[in-house]
């Protein structure tokens, strides 16, 4: 690897869909990587060619299929026009496939974000679009202080809307991590940020749990199985509704000084059924549910050896 790495968030994260993770690294000072896994215990740089050099300060880091290609892209917080230190704003690297990526910050409305740290990819308003929310703050430059917390909603094909401060997320601190969770198990994400000497912010999602917000969450119990991770750490989780397919992964990536939930939540806007939770094992094995009720949480096993030739239950 590189010594000279100025790294802040790293993600190991499969970006091609081998199940060999690649290595993301967020880095500041010119330092952001793409280190491409080659299956066999070694990586590969291939920062040049994916693209991932234009990522001047990278701080902040969220892997997620913003436009439900069935391809990881990768959001990069940085900083917005700094006289002393340069920057030209966040990146979002969308995944065009074969490790290589185009820049759409600017074109998708997301680069604005002044000085940017942690950041995450969830749907807040259940539409099937993964939304972006990022902190930020530095106290040493005027511009940068008491600036609120940046909240886009992604409108679909990875189109971002950025919200006011009505949303709710008006916190004028000096931001550093956040993650998302649902801390009140009502089945839409909730925020975390810490701040910079000062204190946590819980956000409480409250969104109108209407049948046009419709939503399913899955968890992982890898607890009987050897060999797999925790949680299911590495899994690709896909939910297919009507006509629209999604897919996470549950990865463990720090979203700088911080770690989301592990879960694979969906929105699911009107869908009050699923066709098909499909959960595809780092090992190579597969789990599929069929026909599920929507606004539930599933706790998904592993098939063994004994029972892979058995239908899984959820509970």
């Amino acid at each position: 690897m590189n010594n000279g790495l100025r790294g802040f968030a790293p993600c190991f994260s499969d970006m091609d869909g081998d199940r060999y993770p690649e290595l993301l690294v967020a880095g500041d000072f010119d330092t952001t990587r793409y280190y491409v896994n080659n299956g066999d215990g070694t990586f590969t740089d291939q920062s040049t060619d994916a693209g991932m050099t234009i990522a001047i300060n990278g701080m902040g880091s969220a892997v997620a299929d913003l436009n439900n290609d069935g391809l990881q892209d990768w959001y990069v917080t940085s900083i917005y026009q700094s006289d002393e230190f340069g920057g030209d704003g966040n990146r979002l690297f969308m995944n065009e496939g074969a490790h290589r990526f185009s820049e759409r910050g600017r074109a998708a409305g997301v680069d604005e974000g002044f000085w940017g740290w942690g950041t995450v990819a969830a749907d807040l308003d259940h539409n099937g679009a993964l939304d972006l929310v990022e902190t930020n703050g530095w106290p040493l430059e005027a511009k940068f202080q008491n600036q609120s917390v940046r909240l886009w909603m992604n409108e679909g094909n990875a189109t971002f809307l950025k919200q006011a401060d009505s949303a709710g997320l008006a916190l004028r601190h000096d931001g550093r991590g956040i993650l998302n969770f649902d801390y009140d198990n009502d089945g839409d994400q909730d925020l975390l940020l810490t701040t910079n000497n000062g204190e946590l912010a819980l956000f409480s999602n409250e969104l109108d749990k209407t049948q046009s917000a419709a939503w399913v969450r899955i968890l992982l119990d890898t607890s009987g199985v050897h060999g797999l991770a925790p949680d299911g750490i590495g899994a690709r989780v896909q939910v297919r509704s009507g006509s629209l397919t999604q897919i996470r992964y549950v990865q463990a990536c720090s979203n700088f000084l911080s770690q989301s939930e592990l879960s694979a939540h969906f929105g699911l806007a009107n869908a009050a059924r699923i066709d098909e939770i499909r959960v595809e094992w780092p090992n190579g094995q597969v789990s599929s549910l069929w026909h599920q009720t929507s606004n539930q949480t599933y706790t998904i096993s592993p098939p063994t050896i004994y029972q892979h030739h058995l239908p899984l239950m959820a509970y």
